[in-house]
């Protein structure tokens, strides 16, 4: 007699592949799209979030993007994600060593627990590079303190609920404060690029900024706009001292 397979707790599975160059959020969905035009296309569309119509998702992407130190990286969330990251990997692997043949590339896998829990004093997080603003009237609430501020910690705060959400996980109440960001930056900055022929302007991000959230937060979590390009994630344990 067959079973069900028991339900797992929300995780997130991140694939990290070392080619010893920094890589952008966008050059990296680039090089991972190019190397998924062999593979099937509903693994595609889920790595890539797209719909079977050609057009973005709009829910929480179970897979996105991510900029790994030297490289880049892929991160699944929940079984769904991590499984489609995993039979990505060998196919995004081979494709770098294409792209890269006099390099070595290192490839290495972490699964980590994804949760969160109420906590009696703010916890401070930091999200590397965020993007903020996609209309312009986003653009005013930046430059203008008084709306500035409630739109990213509002932004910040729908970002935790969407994600806790699609991984079902049951928020507590909780607090967002901005604490501040070293600079406000167009998004071709984001990318330490120039801005490709087209780009809209109207993209623009934070770099470093800080949260103080009444929260405890474990695993890898994603905040702002464009998550499935690389952007506004952050590791929750190593803010946390947690080195994993």
């Amino acid at each position: 007699m067959a079973q069900n397979k028991a339900a797992t707790a929300p995780h997130c599975r991140q694939i990290m592949f070392d080619v010893g160059l920094p890589l952008d959020g966008q050059k990296a969905r680039r090089v991972i799209a190019r190397a998924l035009d062999s593979q099937p296309q509903e693994l595609a569309q889920r790595i890539m979030n797209y719909g079977a119509d050609g057009k973005t998702q709009t829910s929480f992407p179970m897979v996105q993007v991510s900029r790994y130190r030297k490289g880049l990286a892929l991160v699944g969330f929940g079984d769904e994600g991590a499984d489609a990251a995993s039979q990505a990997s060998l196919a995004v692997y081979s494709h770098i060593r294409e792209l890269y043949p006099d390099r070595l590339i290192r490839q290495h896998m972490i699964d980590l627990p994804v949760s969160a829990k109420r906590s009696p004093y703010p916890l401070r997080y930091r999200v590397g590079r965020m993007i903020v603003e996609k209309a312009s009237y986003h653009k005013d609430w930046i430059e203008n303190p008084e709306k500035g501020q409630p739109h990213i910690e509002g932004l910040f705060k729908r970002s935790i609920e969407r994600q806790a959400k699609a991984l079902g996980i049951e928020l507590p109440d909780f607090k967002v404060s901005l604490m501040g960001a070293r600079r406000v930056v167009p998004m071709h900055k984001l990318a330490d690029a120039k801005a490709p022929c087209g780009m809209s302007v109207k993209l623009r991000g934070l770099i470093d900024a800080h949260f103080e959230v009444d929260l405890v937060l474990s695993g890898i979590w994603a905040a702002g706009y464009q998550l499935g390009s690389g952007w506004g994630k952050f590791n929750a344990n190593y803010q946390r001292g947690n080195f994993q």
